[in-house]
């Protein structure tokens, strides 16, 4: 979902994505003014981890704030100790992604030297208000990145 080598062709759906959209926000700055937030949430033996958390590249994994989720009375969920980040252009995006790619559980397979082994969700929430009316509107894009296969002896050709 990232991409995997190091030029910019071979950049994986999440940072296309990016280039999308901030390529359809230059495209209507005049229509719409935009605010863009993102965040990285990790899932990781059943437990919620915030990627995008400073501290946790300093501090070992077991002492890492866990993610909780609650619903509220309107019945709402709500993600606590989930940070979320402004965004105001797609290197900012490429940024949080990278600073999120860095602390992400991987672990070497025989098919991948970096197999995730955790399920990601980076989101963007978008709002655009509307210059000619004041109208609001606000969206989310989950980008999921599922965990690599946890089945590697069946593509072992070895084992």
């Amino acid at each position: 979902m990232s991409g995997g080598g190091s030029l910019w062709e071979e950049r994986g759906i999440i940072p296309r994505t990016f280039t999308q959209i901030f390529d359809l926000i230059k495209k209507r700055k005049d229509l719409v003014q935009y605010k863009l937030y993102a965040s990285y949430l990790e899932i990781y033996n059943e437990c919620g981890y915030d990627l995008l958390e400073r501290k946790h590249a300093e501090i070992d994994f077991d002492k890492w704030n866990k993610i909780t989720l609650f619903e509220d009375k309107q019945q709402f969920l709500h993600l606590r100790n989930l940070s979320i980040h402004p965004v105001e252009s797609e290197q900012d995006a490429l940024n949080l992604l990278i600073t999120g790619n860095f602390i992400r559980k991987v672990s070497s397979t025989p098919m991948n030297l970096t197999s995730s082994r955790s399920h990601c969700i980076f989101t963007l929430a978008l709002e655009g208000r509307d210059l000619g009316t004041g109208l609001v509107h606000n969206s989310k894009l989950h980008l999921v990145d599922l965990a690599g296969s946890e089945r590697v002896h069946k593509t072992d050709p070895d084992s």
